[in-house]
């Protein structure tokens, strides 16, 4: 899968982006609010990247790099298959790139998208699970019309039906 934007290419992650994630996922305003902890590694993220790598060979998930104009990644999307044909989406974006909209332009994209791609299931919803102190992230599903549909102590739901 590969799609532009008029500031952003998105494409499928490869071996190679494991330096500019790596460094991404490890600024402290990114990582506050994942859940794999304060501190990414090299060995993890070669990791992940296979394993994102599989799962699009296979239909079960994606991971697209976000690339700007002067071809440096800032960012990914993730969309993995989860039970009952939901979407799990997660994403990530450099500090020094935030409130210029390219996430918001990055999952309009995505979104018109997203049932072109080979899935092993026709996914039915994208769900996004969202720490309630992440205001940003929360700001943005809901431009993108996701539902909130439920809550917890610490971490809010949203639906957006594909269907």
């Amino acid at each position: 899968m590969h799609l532009t934007t008029p500031r952003l290419t998105l494409r499928l992650v490869r071996h190679s982006d494991a330096r500019a994630l790596t460094a991404i996922l490890n600024q402290t305003s990114t990582s506050q609010f994942n859940d794999y902890g304060a501190s990414v590694s090299d060995a993890e993220i070669k990791d992940w990247l296979q394993w994102d790598i599989e799962q699009a060979y296979t239909g079960l998930g994606l991971r697209l790099v976000l690339i700007n104009n002067e071809q440096t990644i800032v960012g990914s999307i993730g969309l993995h298959l989860e039970a009952k044909n939901s979407l799990s989406l997660g994403l990530e974006l450099d500090e020094h790139c935030r409130g210029q909209g390219l996430m918001l332009e990055a999952l309009q994209a995505l979104l018109l998208a997203c049932q072109q791609f080979p899935w092993q299931r026709q996914p039915e919803q994208i769900v996004a699970t969202i720490h309630q102190d992440n205001r940003k992230a929360i700001n943005l599903v809901e431009k993108l019309a996701f539902k909130l549909q439920s809550a917890s102590d610490l971490h809010l739901i949203y639906h957006f039906a594909l269907s």
